[in-house]
């Protein structure tokens, strides 16, 4: 029986990987189009911001350094702003950068996009064009030199290496080949994503090649669409190619894997709301990778892998996913409740993981002690206004300070399993003082949410805090006839009448 996967994370180390590829610098301009230009019938893009990451190789390399690598970057970039801005993210985010070689005549490649949108808030955001600044031109003799003599010179210092081939010119089959043979040579494994428009036989003797499922089909010729397909593609590229593995990302369908020992399974991916798939596939590399490097079992690298890029789509845009967060992710998948209710303690870091995604949070709180149909219409309610929704619930010490020695009628521990239990809240954390105040201080929320009992928003605690920081105090619908004070006496009349 396999074993729980957050389990599994605890297995990785602070592995040496070097990543060679084509590097690229993704930015984003972002804006408002509120009118069509005269000049003819185009929206015109009044732009807000602009942001940039690295993308590609870069992607790969810093969601590594996200999950603890120690990263060395090999590829190429021009002598211009881009490069520079790609150098300084990388830096930025951990990774080494004396690989990466400053070429003239040769531009970083620079992929644009602009992205509108027609609300004041910023929502409904849609990608209007894409620009790409490159060549795909083969390197010079120089720099392919120069970039082997990188490789060389780290080789005996890291634990894999890995190669993003992108199709943008940095790898020929007989640079490739020499790669592979020195790593060989030097006893390094060496993991390929590859291109879809490079010869395979170029990847021969790597130890694994990462096709997704559209690069198969062109390498073989063959549809897949059924598991003999994939088993018998998978097989194929570990016999033709002098393999160690292969592994074939199926994307819905999770991962289908070989090996030159004869084991082959698909692991099916696990069932997840799907955001974004922008950086799965950097993210199943990523993944591989650290799991490889520290010498995990190929099954449960595979398995690792799969459920890191499943976290990944649950997000906005390719953003890295931390060790801690993959563990944690994985652990509220294997035990949803309980890993949903949080501590005091816990509850900054949990924000700071929401916000480092880019991600608004909710907030309201009570006591929940028999839960009851008012309780559901403020959850549900509450958990429409954000994308996270965080419930603060008084503990037991709590409650009894100001609502006397009988109460709770309910333990914490099952009224926070409780709340936990409804799919609309993303946590639920116990808070000891009776106000609530200084929780509201530590989460920060966007929207406070108070029941519609509340004549105004001076009467809710913490309203200040959030205003100050630009976010609102909403009042949800009040449901009439629903008190838990009132359902306790209305238990205790019943009773009594029993008894009579």
């Amino acid at each position: 029986m396999d074993s729980p996967l957050y389990k599994t994370v605890s297995n990785l180390t602070n592995a040496r990987i070097c990543v060679c590829g084509d590097f690229m610098l993704d930015t984003y301009v972002r804006g408002r189009v509120g009118r069509v230009s005269p000049e003819g019938p185009i929206p015109v893009l009044h732009v807000d911001e602009k942001s940039h990451s690295p993308g590609g190789a870069g992607s790969v390399s810093i969601m590594l350094d996200a999950l603890g690598s120690e990263v060395d970057c090999v590829g190429v970039i021009g002598a211009d702003s881009g490069g520079k801005e790609l150098k300084k993210q990388l830096i930025g985010a951990g990774c080494k950068v004396a690989g990466m070689i400053e070429t003239n005549g040769r531009p970083t490649t620079l992929k644009t996009r602009y992205m509108g949108y027609v609300h004041s808030a910023g929502r409904g955001v849609q990608q209007m064009i894409r620009v790409d600044e490159e060549s795909t031109t083969p390197l010079r003799r120089k720099v392919r030199e120069k970039i082997l003599n990188h490789i060389s010179s780290v080789l005996p210092d890291i634990d894999l290496l890995l190669i993003q081939d992108m199709a943008k010119g940095t790898f020929t089959p007989s640079l490739l080949q020499e790669i592979i043979g020195e790593c060989r040579s030097r006893g390094k494994p060496v993991l390929i994503d590859p291109s879809i428009k490079q010869e395979y036989a170029a990847y021969r003797h790597a130890t694994c090649i990462l096709p997704n499922r559209m690069e198969t089909e062109k390498a073989t010729g063959a549809s897949m669409a059924y598991e003999k397909d994939y088993a018998e593609a998978a097989v194929g590229f570990v016999n033709s190619l002098d393999l160690d593995f292969s592994i074939i990302t199926l994307d819905r369908e999770g991962m289908f894997f070989a090996d030159k020992d004869g084991q082959k399974a698909l692991v099916p991916t696990t069932p997840r709301s799907v955001i974004d798939v922008t950086g799965a596939g950097d993210m199943v590399s990523a993944t591989l990778a650290i799991s490889l490097a520290s010498k995990l079992p190929l099954k449960e690298a595979v398995r690792l892998a799969n459920a890191a890029a499943g976290i990944e789509v649950s997000r906005q845009g390719a953003v890295p996913v931390t060790r801690t967060e993959l563990a944690e992710g994985l652990r509220l998948h294997a035990e949803p409740c309980q890993n949903k209710i949080k501590t005091e303690e816990e509850a900054k870091q949990t924000v700071a993981r929401i916000r480092a995604r880019g991600e608004s949070i909710a907030f309201t709180n009570g006591v929940f002690d028999i839960l009851h149909l008012g309780h559901v219409e403020l959850i549900r309610f509450a958990a429409s206004r954000a994308d996270n929704l965080i419930v603060g619930m008084n503990s037991d010490r709590s409650v009894r300070a100001y609502k006397g020695p009988g109460r709770p009628i309910t333990p914490q521990q099952i009224r926070a399993q409780t709340l936990a239990a409804m799919p609309n809240i993303d946590y639920v954390i116990i808070f000891d003082n009776p106000s609530v105040y200084s929780l509201i201080e530590k989460l920060q929320p966007d929207v406070l949410v108070k029941g519609g009992d509340y004549s105004s928003k001076e009467e809710v605690v913490g309203w200040e805090i959030v205003e100050a920081r630009g976010g609102k105090v909403v009042r949800a619908p009040h449901v009439k006839g629903y008190s838990t004070t009132e359902l306790i006496q209305k238990i205790k009349d019943t009773t009594g009448n029993d008894e009579k």
